[in-house]
């Protein structure tokens, strides 16, 4: 029997920077896939397991040791790639996920890495498994595996095959009861029917292309061709969340992680009117709420009454900006007048919207800077739950790495190596001002949320105290450059040469690529 250790995406910074704790669904779904098929899996996630990696790998006798990798974790997973390799010599190293899969070179060339698996993992790990169980490592003809090292091709998968791999979730290996304690020690002022919450995928992936994504691709950059969205039926769905609801009695809400819930509307109105019927003869409890992630474009008048009375209390969507030049420059495909109604459909049922934003895009223009500050603001406060990014991230695999947008990299230390990477963590906006406003924001803001976070230290269980701290910044950096001369008024922050002058007194200090203090 092969036995496999899978390592969820990490950073040492991953309890810190954040105070929402969640299992790493797409390692849990291999492992439960492997299990059901006659292997042994485990999955190790820094988050809540008590002993060290090190420990872990050295207490076992892994047969293959396999890292879930991100962009954003590129240095931390060759770090953990070199380790394996030094406690575990014998062990056969793979990597998977969005990192591994579109910059396999790096990985290559930057580690002892063994095996790439593209996109979708559950079928090219079993056959893996299987053939070296058969034929051992030396013997195993590796590139005959579909999806196996970036050379060969990914399978793709048939509906029949994706519900296979989701029923064959494990519910009682995610140690859901542990995430949820971890958050709620995080929390000063828990929610616990927010914190207990179960995360579900009934789709694989997104196909709407937009400029900065690379969800969007990773199964074109797979499989060499584009691929149908599959998702899960209503039946099957349901049949989930009765799992997952046996299993844990307290659970209280389900957040379904795909890119697009309702990017199917059918399936979407269908699944809201069963929810709606089996509550009502008491299947599903009436307390189950719903989270899931959505575009602007899929609510309208005609279906927000069902989301509503099926139970979604969140949708979260990717709205970006509310500069229709900088949303087309994005290829969001949506309008700003569509936003707003959206907005107040949302509101007015008593669903929360909670949009992720984006400052200082590639083709932003100073007007459109301007337009988004006051924008962000109204949004947040008519009660719009607002996560933003103050810069866009490169990120391969996407239309802007494709056209070579100019980007700001920093040189970085593998960790227990003398290896280095050159990790992107700004794409640059391209106009001469907006570049200017740019280099400046990067001295103020992490110095001005040192102070905000000195200040008021128990803020950071308020969803928007950290998006108003970013667009005060931005407000203080304008305002620095040009004085009283632009149209921030409306803003309402009158007292920004006194804040100026306190930051000048600070000690320079560094940000990192999700906004975090270093």
């Amino acid at each position: 029997m092969i036995k496999v250790l899978l390592l969820g995406p990490s950073t040492k910074e991953a309890i810190t920077n954040t105070r929402w704790v969640t299992a790493p669904l797409g390692v849990h779904y291999v492992a439960s896939f492997l299990n059901t098929n006659g292997h042994y899996a485990e999955v190790f996630d820094i988050n809540i397991n008590s002993c060290s990696l090190e420990n872990m790998i050295l207490n076992n006798d892994w047969g293959i040791i396999a890292f879930s990798s991100q962009e954003s974790t590129e240095e931390y997973d060759l770090a953990n790639i070199y380790l394996a390799k030094r406690l575990s010599p014998k062990s056969i190293l793979v990597a998977g996920g969005t990192g591994a899969t579109l910059n396999y070179s790096l990985y290559f060339n930057k580690s002892p890495l063994d095996i790439v698996v593209q996109a979708e993992g559950e079928f090219p790990m079993l056959h893996l498994c299987n053939m070296l169980e058969q034929k051992g490592w030396d013997n195993a003809p590796l590139h005959t595996i579909k999806g196996l090292i970036i050379r060969s091709r990914a399978e793709i998968l048939t509906p029949e095959k994706y519900w296979e791999i989701r029923k064959c979730l494990d519910v009682k290996a995610m140690k859901a009861q542990q995430y949820w304690g971890k958050t709620a020690l995080l929390y000063n002022f828990p929610d616990y029917n927010e914190i207990n919450t179960f995360r579900l995928y009934t789709a694989n992936y997104c196909p709407m292309n937009c400029a900065f994504c690379t969800l969007t691709r990773l199964r074109k950059y797979s499989t060499g061709q584009n691929v149908p969205v599959l998702s899960l039926s209503v039946e099957q769905i349901v049949f989930l969340i009765k799992k997952v609801l046996d299993e844990y009695k307290n659970c209280r809400q389900i957040f379904f992680v795909d890119d697009d819930f309702f990017i199917q509307r059918k399936r979407g109105i269908d699944f809201c009117n069963e929810i709606i019927r089996l509550k009502s003869i008491g299947e599903i409890p009436e307390y189950l709420r719903f989270i899931c992630l959505t575009n602007i474009n899929r609510i309208d008048e005609n279906n927000i009454d069902l989301i509503a009375k099926a139970g979604f209390r969140v949708l979260s969507i990717g709205v970006e900006s509310l500069s229709q030049h900088v949303l087309d420059s994005l290829d969001k495909k949506q309008t700003v007048e569509k936003i707003w109604k959206t907005t107040e459909l949302i509101l007015s049922r008593g669903i929360k919207p909670y949009y992720t934003l984006l400052c200082f895009t590639s083709f932003c223009t100073f007007d459109d800077l301007l337009i988004d500050i006051i924008g962000f603001k109204k949004l947040g406060d008519i009660g719009v739950g607002l996560s933003i990014e103050p810069y866009l991230i490169p990120l391969q695999g996407t239309r802007l790495s494709e056209e070579h947008v100019s980007e700001r990299v920093r040189k970085v230390q593998i960790e227990g190596t003398n290896e280095y990477i050159y990790k992107g963590f700004a794409w640059l906006p391209q106009d001469e001002e907006v570049r200017k406003i740019f280099n400046e924001f990067e001295i103020i803001y992490p110095k001005y949320r040192k102070m905000m976070l000195e200040l008021n230290k128990n803020k950071h269980s308020e969803k928007n105290w950290q998006a108003y701290v970013l667009l005060d910044a931005l407000v203080i950096t304008i305002r620095k450059m040009y004085g009283n001369i632009v149209e921030l008024e409306d803003y309402g922050m009158s007292d920004w040469e006194d804040i100026l002058n306190q930051l000048d007194k600070m000690d320079k200090c560094n940000i990192d690529i999700v906004g975090s203090i270093v």
